[in-house]
């Protein structure tokens, strides 16, 4: 399993983190590292908090919280030990803007508890030599399949999509998204687009999208080297299934498509 290096490890938790995670810090009590799963990937929450309790020789470095109603799971880290462990593999791995909160993190620790941690600058290589984006697709991206049956008014139609989906601002510092999911773009080859708010409440959001044949092989090379970790793998799998058939052109015959029809019926919150 390529996640027992370290480096390989740290990066995709950059990428997790920064999708899905946060800090908490309160007046005279230690900062918390979280990062908030959905209710099925709490064995994925488990596994990582186990891993790091193991680097912290077993001691108790943090916690899981579920919350039904929400249908969500609340990993954190508080305690000292696994604060540093956790900022020594994600620290010059992260890409947005959201790599602000870790340093805010590594001040604490260096003013607190006489550390000496550097403040590593926003990693820049490209997308593809390390797992940072399996992190960031685990946090926010999706798989789906879309099917168009035969009508007098419509062509039939399959097509497998995946999209990611992400602010255009961090709004505790103003600082853009644009440079990071421009990379993620132009590596799927693929247009950036902009999600306009509906609701005058939200916000836009930037969108990648992926259809063609070309993008779609060049995700699936790398997700065959940097899996996913969530049950969204699951999805993935099934995902490349529908597409094996896609490029059969087996999606135009009549059992092709029920077999599409079926592996769509297991994707998502049809699992």
């Amino acid at each position: 399993m390529i996640y027992k290096n370290e480096q390989i490890l740290g990066s995709y938790l950059a990428g997790l983190w920064e999708g899905d995670g946060h800090i908490s810090i309160r007046k005279g009590r230690k900062p918390i590292i979280g990062i908030t799963f959905h209710r099925k990937d709490a064995p994925l929450a488990q596994k990582l908090l186990g891993i790091i309790t193991d680097k912290c020789n077993n001691a108790k470095i943090g916690s899981i919280y579920y919350q039904q109603k929400r249908l969500a799971c609340y990993f954190s880290i508080y305690s000292i030990e696994g604060l540093k462990y956790f900022i020594s593999l994600v620290n010059g791995k992260l890409r947005t803007p959201k790599a602000y909160q870790i340093n805010i993190i590594i001040d604490w620790l260096n003013n607190k508890h006489n550390t000496n941690i550097k403040k590593l600058p926003i990693h820049s290589k490209a997308l593809c030599s390390d797992a940072w984006l399996a992190g960031f697709i685990d946090a926010d991206g999706s798989f789906a399949i879309r099917q168009t049956l035969l009508t007098k008014t419509t062509k039939k139609q399959t097509e497998c999509q995946f999209i990611l989906v992400q602010r255009t601002v961090y709004p505790k510092t103003g600082g853009s998204y644009a440079d990071i999911l421009g990379s993620i773009a132009s590596f799927l080859c693929v247009k950036l687009n902009i999600l306009k708010a509906r609701n005058p409440n939200a916000k836009d959001q930037y969108k990648v999208k992926v259809g063609s044949v070309k993008s779609k092989a060049i995700l699936r090379v790398y997700l065959n080297k940097y899996p996913l970790l969530s049950t969204k793998q699951l999805d993935y799998l099934a995902w490349c299934s529908a597409d094996d058939l896609m490029l059969q052109k087996l999606h135009y015959t009549e059992q092709g498509a029920k077999e599409i029809t079926k592996i769509k019926k297991s994707m998502n919150n049809s699992r």
